[in-house]
């Protein structure tokens, strides 16, 4: 069974020091999603390049043309509904997931730059960090009125029933998208003409595109150490790590399981309307994935960062104190947890 997890995952969330831990649940990746048909509007495209001097690109594949694209489309009804739309849409920038937008795109804008050296120190108050600060505010300006307020499910319904051109966000909408009445939404099989997917944007180093996609948060099963009836939950982990029984969590519409198997692959085995091209597009997000932050106490450092932002967002703060109270808080962080216990943790994590 757990060889029907896909080898990135198994890696990613279950191995440590070279021994398996536990069995993958749910694979969390993000991706773009795009209206293409928005996109490839003739009367559109020549508005577009008559304002930005260039024409509109389908997908954005930079972060510069991302942010053109969705101020284009933001803040007027661009699918004739009635109803004013926007241009972009993400996960929630609550306090502990501002994290999984920052990380990709500073290490984008910085080629590969980490957030800590190995001596734990940050390395986000500088140019890169507030070009990444700077790129999250003129976004935000183009997604829904009240996003820091919204939960996973309005994030992923904005997008499956028509209310942003451009969104960046994980794999639930993909799997949700071609099917009605979903706790994501109400789709169907008539947006698979409409919506395109690909990686995150990218900058180009010297010609080249440095992307990465969020590869944050996602579940595992696995027995403690201490337990008192350890056959008893291995049977139960045993059940629920079948090929076909995570085929159920992933065709269930009212789950949020995303893709992780290799079962997944095999369009047969699935129950629900599924577009080929999006199971494509989201395992690839693997190959440039960012993984979650597996040190100890890792949330406290998501959320002493999320706040800094939220305040930044909303203009209670610039950025350039925003990343130095960021900088200051994670010293804290560090120092109260043992520096050199959180050394040998972010030492493993960057060579894992």
């Amino acid at each position: 069974y757990y060889n029907d997890t896909v080898e990135k995952y198994n890696k990613l969330l279950c191995e440590w020091g070279g021994k398996v831990y536990a069995f993958v649940q749910d694979g969390d990746a993000a991706i773009m999603y795009y209206r293409k048909d928005i996109m490839n509007n003739p009367e559109y495209r020549k508005k577009f390049k008559a304002k930005y001097g260039y024409e509109l690109p389908v997908p954005p594949d930079t972060w510069d043309q991302l942010i053109d694209v969705a101020e284009f489309f933001n803040g007027w009804d661009w699918d004739n509904d009635g109803e004013i739309e926007n241009g972009i849409s993400f996960h929630p920038w609550h306090e502990e997931l501002c994290i999984i937008t920052f990380t990709p795109l500073f290490m984008s804008l910085s080629n590969g730059k980490l957030l800590w050296d190995k001596d734990m120190h940050p390395q986000i108050n500088n140019e890169y960090g507030l070009k990444t600060l700077e790129i999250m505010k003129k976004l935000y300006q183009y997604a829904p009125k009240g996003w820091l307020g919204y939960t996973w499910a309005e994030s992923f319904r904005v997008v499956i029933e028509g209310g942003v051109a451009l969104a960046l966000n994980y794999g639930d909408i993909g799997k949700n998208l071609l099917n009605p009445g979903t706790f994501a939404g109400s789709g169907g099989p008539h947006l698979k003409e409409k919506f395109g997917y690909a990686l995150w944007p990218a900058t180009y180093h010297e010609g080249e595109p440095v992307r990465y996609d969020p590869v944050f948060f996602g579940r595992v099963i696995g027995i403690p150490r201490f337990t008192k009836h350890p056959e008893a939950a291995f049977a139960v982990l045993k059940e629920v790590s079948k090929p076909e029984r995570k085929m159920l969590h992933l065709s269930n519409t009212q789950s949020g399981t995303d893709i992780f198997t290799k079962t997944a692959l095999d369009l047969s085995k699935w129950t629900i309307n599924i577009d080929p091209q999006f199971i494509k597009t989201y395992l690839s997000a693997l190959d440039v994935g960012v993984p979650d932050i597996m040190i100890p106490a890792s949330e406290q450092y998501y959320r002493a960062m999320g706040a800094e932002i939220q305040k930044y967002l909303g203009g209670e703060q610039d950025a350039k104190t925003t990343l130095t109270n960021i900088e200051d808080n994670w010293e804290l962080i560090t120092d109260q947890l043992g520096r050199e216990k959180q050394k040998i943790a972010w030492d493993s994590y960057v060579e894992k």
